[in-house]
C-alpha cells in the first residue's frame, strides 16, 4: 500500500506541478534525442527559462587547457554557452568580482561534423558578461551578442546535427584567485522566443 501511495504522489507531482526533470547522458536517451558528451537535463515544458541544460564538466583556469566535446541531438532552441562559477562572495551591487578571479583568454570554437564554423570567439574572461542574483554566490558567464555574429556565445542548433565544440583556456597573470568553473550550455523555456 505504501508503494501505491508513493506512486500516486509522484504522478500528481509530475502532472500538476511540472516537477519532472529528465536527465540523459552518453548512451542514455530516455529524456530526448541528445547523444554526446556531458549530461543533458530537460526541466520539462513548464520551465520558463533555461529548460535545457547541458553540463560539460569543470575547466581549470589555473593552467592552459583545451578540450573538445561532441554534441548531437540538441533541440532546436537558442542555446548560450558559458560557465557557472560557484563559491564567490555574495553579489551586493554592480561590482568588479569578474576582474578578481579566473583571469584568462577563453576561446570557443563550434563546428558541424562537416567542418562548417558555427561559432568562433575569443575574449579575455573579464570581458564576458557576468550575471547573477543579488546576494548570490554563483555567476553565469557568457559572451553577449547576436547569434551567429562574431563574439557571441549563443547559437541555435539544427535538429539531428552533430557538432564539435572546442574550448580553450589560457591563463593570464593577475588573478587574485581561481575558482571552479563548470562549462555549460543552457536554452529554451516557455518565456524564451
Amino acid at each position: 500500500m505504501k508503494r501505491v501511495i508513493e506512486g500516486v504522489i509522484c504522478i500528481i507531482l509530475v502532472l500538476f506541478l511540472g516537477c519532472a526533470e529528465e536527465k540523459t547522458g552518453p548512451g542514455n536517451i530516455a529524456g530526448g534525442n541528445y547523444r554526446g558528451d556531458g549530461t543533458f537535463f530537460d526541466k520539462g515544458p513548464r520551465a520558463r527559462v533555461d529548460r535545457y541544460l547541458l553540463k560539460l564538466g569543470d575547466l581549470d583556469f589555473s593552467r592552459k587547457t583545451t578540450r573538445t566535446f561532441k554534441v548531437t541531438g540538441l533541440p532546436e532552441v537558442r542555446f548560450t554557452l558559458g560557465f557557472t562559477l560557484r563559491g564567490l562572495p555574495p553579489l551586493k551591487s554592480v561590482g568588479n568580482d569578474k576582474m578578481e578571479c579566473n583571469r584568462a583568454n577563453v576561446s570557443v570554437l563550434l563546428k558541424t561534423k562537416e567542418g562548417k564554423e558555427v561559432l568562433n570567439c575569443i575574449a579575455p574572461f573579464h570581458e564576458w558578461t557576468w550575471s547573477g542574483s543579488m546576494n548570490g554566490t554563483e555567476r553565469f558567464v557568457y559572451l553577449r551578442g547576436d547569434p551567429g555574429q562574431a563574439g557571441a556565445s549563443g547559437f541555435t542548433p539544427r535538429e539531428g546535427e552533430e557538432y564539435l565544440l572546442t574550448i580553450g583556456v589560457e591563463p593570464l597573470p593577475g588573478s587574485a584567485k581561481v575558482v571552479s568553473a563548470s562549462f555549460e550550455m543552457t536554452g529554451g523555456g516557455s518565456k524564451v522566443p
